[in-house]
């Protein structure tokens, strides 16, 4: 009986679910509240506090220290809150009044005695407002202007420290690159005479290997500076190496004009020594003299098949002679002549010298004409007419079309002759070139057009080797 009693009991003081809700929510709230060191932002609340005080008159004896702290302090929260809110509201509440008593009485007592006054005053402080507005106003702007001249002085010198910077900069760079040139010149240098001394012993190869090491690799972007005498000394090593270069030495004047037959393999040159001379264009071989001239020999031309040439001096006299055995076939007179007598002179020149190619001239006829400077074969080599031509122009024409680099261009003109060049032929497939020279000599050339044209061609003929 007394355990049925007592289980009765039990069970009507076990909690509900609501409270053990309340309970795990209250445990929760204390937790946090007392983690972030009891803020009063997370007590409860008035309403929340009103809604739980049954379960804390319930479960008091329950509850944990912190659960106690927190919900008495959640109560003296509400207390201070209610209290502070009536205490505060009572305080305006007087305030108000004695505010209003005293703002009324204030208002009424100053209200006549300063009435006069202020309008005075209001005049004054409305003029000394505007004279602060504008003291403001011209102060703002002065500083204004003070900012501006600072900030457009520190922008100039900033400029100007950016400029040093850059030139001191570019003023390093340039010294850096000048001696860095200067050591690469001096070992270019070093490589060229190293290279001259090889060439010189009939060692061709190692004088183009020594040579092209002192030149760039590309000329188009060159990785160390373009020494002139390198470029030259590669010339000389390539033309030993491949005898691309042949002096034609024999004449015993100035050799004033040269030229290549059609087919390339002869070489005809005309100088003031009073003769023209054949040579081969392969070796360089004197094949024939042509002589008997009164006077210098300023131009020699071979006809269309190669078979002739016809040479003109500076009396303009010309001669005929067969290129294959140099034996002299005419004699000529080189004159432009009218085309009235054109006829009566082409029949007489053929009655009296049985010769087709005298057409046009005849030895009798006066030559004044000024614009006349040789004789030459037609296109189809049946007739010598004469023409007219300006050797420095067709130099300059010839040199500057077959050479494009300067430094070698300069070494054919003025260096590798020892007098000064007269004139300057092409071979029929622009492959090699002859010059002339007030030196007594002709010269065969080689074509390189560009400097690179003759490093590649050097490089090839090396590793041909």
């Amino acid at each position: 009986m007394i355990h049925e009693l007592d289980t009765h009991l039990k069970k009507e003081q076990a909690p509900s679910l609501e409270d053990l809700r309340l309970k795990k929510r209250l445990s929760e709230a204390a937790q946090h509240w007392n983690r972030l060191k009891k803020p009063d932002y997370l007590l409860w609340r008035a309403k929340e506090l009103d809604l739980r005080r049954d379960f804390y008159a319930r479960y008091r004896d329950e509850m944990t220290a912190l659960q106690l702290a927190f919900f008495e302090a959640s109560d003296r929260k509400q207390w201070q809150t209610q209290t502070t809110k009536k205490f505060t509201i009572t305080t305006l509440v007087i305030l108000a009044l004695v505010l209003g008593i005293g703002t009324y009485w204030i208002i009424q007592t100053e209200k006549k005695l300063s009435q006069a006054r202020n309008e005075a005053d209001q005049a004054q402080l409305v003029a000394q407002q505007q004279r602060e507005i504008a003291q403001q106003a011209r102060s703002k702007a002065e500083e204004a202007e003070h900012q501006a001249q600072k900030a457009e002085q520190q922008a100039q010198q900033a400029e100007q420290q950016a400029r040093q910077a850059e030139q001191q900069a570019n003023a390093a760079q340039r010294l850096a690159e000048e001696q860095r040139n200067k050591a690469l010149i001096s070992q270019s240098l070093l490589l060229v005479e190293r290279a001259k001394q090889a060439t010189e012993k009939g060692d061709a190869t190692t004088g183009i290997l020594l040579a092209l090491e002192a030149l760039p690799n590309s000329m188009s972007a060159p990785n160390k500076p373009v020494v002139a005498e390198a470029l030259i000394q590669l010339y000389e090593a390539v033309s030993q190496l491949e005898n691309a270069t042949l002096v034609l030495t024999g004449h015993e004047g100035s050799v004033r004009y040269a030229e290549f037959s059609p087919d390339g393999q002869r070489i005809i040159t005309a100088s003031a020594d009073k003769t023209a001379r054949l040579w081969d264009a392969n070796t360089g071989k004197q094949l024939a003299v042509l002589g008997h001239h009164k006077s210098a020999v300023e131009y020699a031309k071979f006809s269309p098949d190669g078979k002739q040439v016809v040479t003109s001096t500076k009396n303009k006299m010309g001669r005929v002679w067969d290129a294959n055995t140099g034996q002299q076939t005419a004699l000529l007179k080189i004159c432009r002549i009218n085309p009235r007598s054109s006829k009566s002179m082409r029949r007489s020149i053929k009655r009296r010298f049985y010769n087709p190619l005298l057409f046009s001239l005849n030895l009798l006829f006066i030559c004044v004409d000024s614009e006349v400077t040789h004789a030459e074969f037609d296109s189809e080599g049946k007739q010598v007419v004469p023409a007219s031509s300006n050797k420095t122009t067709q130099l300059n024409k010839v040199i500057n079309s077959s050479q494009r680099s300067e430094v070698l261009k300069e070494y054919i003109l003025s260096k590798a002759h020892k007098g000064k060049v007269t004139y300057a032929a092409l071979s029929p497939d622009e492959q090699t070139l002859v010059t002339t020279s007030e030196d007594k000599t002709a010269r065969r050339w080689r074509i390189f057009s560009t400097a690179q044209a003759l490093i590649d061609y050097a490089r090839e003929r090396v590793a041909q080797k």
